[in-house]
């Protein structure tokens, strides 16, 4: 549908504008380093081997997830022009239901994994390692929050009829289980049942409203909106270890993270996702160790990210196809000048002032990569 991509579009926007902003007021370090980092032999990306998959078994097993969607989608379209495929999408309906249910059971136990993972992290982390990355961890909590707690609950109140203090009281505790267990997934069952509440206030004799949402509500979440603040990270280590990403570099960045983390769940997508990105860059693949160190204090911001625009792009794009979403011309525009313009002011105050911890750059790098 038009206005889902529209919606999409809009999001993917904001996220980006909002990385740009978190990037413009990162201070520069005020020492230099001892040793600068050369990247050689930078290997080049290989979209078509990212994309087209030669051997989907390989793919399923190293977690390369744009080729498994490629070869879903193309086995999609070609059933859609089979004449005999009932017995075939009920063997596949049957398999999903399936897949489902492990997928509750991995749903179950996950929060257990990444409380283990994050929790043995927080137990080896340096407080010298720590105020390095003091920075970055800063402006990522704030850049969330604000994503989080005013952009998107302002944007849903422009274009529906739910107040945004109402919008955002309603997913809270979606918002605070996200937060917990980092696990988006496990939260998907209660933003359906939000929605469909929601949607049956406004149109209690809809029946395929159900079913509509879930299946919105699926798309959304394989889509990287939350995932995209990987960036953030990236241009951090690029400040870190004086390493200046040109403009072809950035447009790859983004290009290679979407790509990259598309149907990501957890912490584990989110490093094999952020390892391929190092790599693909030239930049050293110690920074890994830095992203793991701000995991237990940016992974719950990050899941409640996803949530929110999950919830909230499921939520127009159903109204808009019921023609249930209010569009005020003058609604919208002063809506957006008192969302966006105290963000910019405040991004401003912090680029001006620079209250933020002092920056320090890697002593010691490698000289060159092999």
């Amino acid at each position: 549908d038009k206005k889902g991509i529209l919606f999409i579009g809009i999001t993917l926007a904001i996220n980006i504008s909002m990385i740009y902003l978190t990037y413009y007021v990162y201070p520069q370090p005020k020492t230099a380093p001892l040793v600068g980092y050369i990247a050689g032999n930078v290997p080049s990306i290989q979209f078509s081997e990212l994309l087209i998959p030669e051997n989907i078994f390989y793919d399923l097993a190293n977690n390369i997830i744009p080729s498994i969607v490629i070869f879903s989608l193309l086995i999609g379209i070609a059933l859609m022009y089979l004449k005999e495929k009932l017995p075939l999408m009920n063997s596949l309906q049957n398999l999903v239901e399936a897949l489902t249910r492990i997928t509750g059971w991995i749903a179950r136990i996950t929060p257990i994994g990444t409380f283990i993972i994050i929790a043995n992290q927080a137990g080896t982390i340096q407080f010298a390692t720590i105020k390095q990355v003091s920075t970055y961890i800063i402006l990522y909590i704030v850049c969330i929050s604000i994503i989080v707690f005013w952009i998107f609950p302002r944007i849903t109140n422009m274009l529906s009829h739910i107040p945004s203090h109402t919008w955002l009281k309603q997913l809270f505790p979606i918002l605070l289980l996200a937060y917990t267990t980092n696990v988006v997934i496990v939260c998907l069952p209660y933003i359906i049942e939000l929605l469909h509440k929601e949607m049956t206030a406004i149109d209690p004799t809809n029946e395929k409203a159900q079913t509509q949402i879930q299946g919105t509500v699926s798309i959304i979440f394989n889509l990287p909106l939350g995932s995209l603040f990987i960036t953030m990270f990236v241009f951090f280590a690029s400040i870190f270890y004086n390493t200046i990403l040109s403009l072809s570099s950035q447009a790859e960045l983004f290009f290679t993270t979407f790509l990259t983390s598309l149907g990501a769940v957890g912490i584990g997508s989110w490093i094999n996702s952020l390892t391929f990105i190092l790599d693909s860059l030239g930049l050293p693949i110690e920074a890994l160790n830095l992203y793991l160190t701000t995991i237990p204090f940016t992974s719950g911001f990050q899941a409640m990210t996803s949530v929110i625009q999950i919830a909230s792009i499921s939520l127009l794009i159903t109204l808009a196809c019921r023609k249930r979403m209010q569009f005020h011309f003058m609604k919208i525009v002063k809506g957006c000048l008192i969302t966006f313009v105290p963000v910019i002011i405040l991004y401003g105050l912090i680029k001006t002032f620079n209250p933020l911890p002092e920056m320090l750059m890697a002593s010691v790098m490698p000289i060159n990569r092999i």
